[in-house]
């Protein structure tokens, strides 16, 4: 093996007996927004195992890619078992890598001679019926015929001011392709501007595929062109350049039908304008009545903080009058009984009673003083309050 800076070792398995497939082709590419770089081709060992190295002149020739984007493809003859192209291993550092590739059990068909059946005769009997391959070779000869002439008249007719450069081929040369590894064959490619689309198997048949590689073969290369190339055993066999596909033709009714949609299309833009003036003018009149409604917010709650001050005063006011009343009812009944006491107290005492009374206590006080006594005024009933008014 060969020493690169990116190495990748690895098997593929049957996912349900963890066992190794051998003969089948791995591919390990570097993805790109555009045009995908394949880092090289092998083909696994009876084990599974496989290994495959490749340089950073492999990948990156315009994109200015530091670390490749690596997934794999994997065959068994033509047919795509397994790629991993929606999970790459992002920015992979140089050195060395370990994969394991899982194949679903029912993803290999089976080895085994393909059996030639009688449909397939009679296609193949026909497609040589069919085709006029005396037409292709006369076409060819008739090109050749043509250029032997043209370069004829060219000697014959401009010998004596003949002063051309000598013609020698340009682009990327055949040799550079055909019998190169896939890896070097993509570097001349590219050196050429001339990128890749695809590596498949070289296995030619009687087939649509095999038909279109056969004509696609071109006289040369130039400069932006695509091609595929064809390998066995990793080395090149074959290429073709990816034609493109022809417009396809546009009728009147689906010109039309087009203009309908744009048309309508444009309307509803025209229509969608509007609504949105619509929801701008909505909007801001939501907001002017959004800052009214606050304001009158904040005033109703300003009222209704001064309204639970009054009913908190008119509580007290209520409390303290309350108490008055019960003070002014006491009142009340202590005058009453005063009087009461008062007029049985009258009842009780005459006023000669207490003439009497007054009599003895100035004849006492002589005796105790030895002075006339100040004689005492009869009592005189007292006058009743009046109740004080409400």
């Amino acid at each position: 093996m060969n020493a690169r800076v990116y190495t990748i070792s690895g098997h593929v398995i049957d996912r349900a007996t963890r066992v190794g497939i051998q003969a089948l082709i791995v591919e390990a590419w570097d993805r790109d927004t555009r045009f995908h770089d394949m880092l090289g081709s092998t083909t696994t060992d009876a084990d599974g195992a496989f290994w495959i190295g490749f340089d950073p002149e492999y990948f990156g020739d315009y994109g200015g890619d530091t670390s490749p984007d690596i997934f794999f493809r994997v065959y068994r003859d033509e047919q795509l078992i397994l790629t991993t192209i929606d999970d790459p291993t992002m920015n992979a550092a140089r050195g060395p890598h370990e994969v394991v590739l899982e194949i679903e059990t029912g993803a290999v068909p089976v080895q085994g001679k393909d059996r030639v059946t009688l449909e397939q005769t009679f296609k193949v009997v026909n497609f040589f019926k069919q085709s006029d391959f005396a037409g292709v070779v006369r076409e060819q000869r008739s090109k050749a015929s043509m250029v032997g002439k043209f370069a004829g008249n060219l000697l014959q007719n401009g010998l004596t001011s003949f002063n051309f450069e000598p013609i020698k081929p340009t682009g990327a040369q055949s040799s550079e392709i055909v019998g190169q590894d896939t890896a070097t064959a993509q570097i001349n490619l590219a050196r050429n501007q001339i990128s890749v689309s695809d590596v498949k198997s070289y296995q030619p048949g009687a087939n649509k595929e095999s038909l279109t590689a056969l004509t696609s073969a071109p006289l040369r290369l130039n400069a932006n062109d695509t091609v595929t190339l064809y390998q066995e055993n990793g080395i090149v066999r074959y290429y073709a350049v990816n034609k493109p596909q022809a417009a396809a033709s546009v009728d009147s009714a689906t010109v039309a039908r087009i203009d309908g949609e744009v048309s309508t299309l444009k309307s509803n833009v025209n229509d969608l304008s509007s609504v949105r003036t619509d929801v701008a003018t909505i909007k801001a009149t939501f907001d002017r009545e959004h800052a009214q409604l606050s304001d009158e917010v904040a005033s109703v709650r300003t009222q209704v903080d001064e309204v639970s001050t009054l009913k908190s005063q008119l509580s007290e006011l209520r409390q303290a009058t309350a108490d008055k009343d019960v003070q002014i009812e006491t009142l009340q009944q202590e005058v009453t009984e005063m009087r009461a006491a008062q007029v049985d107290l009258s009842k009780r005492i005459s006023p000669e009673t207490i003439n009497q009374i007054q009599e003895q206590l100035q004849a006492l006080s002589k005796k105790i003083r030895g002075t006339p006594a100040t004689p005492i005024a009869p009592a005189k009933p007292a006058k009743l309050a009046k109740p004080a008014k409400r």
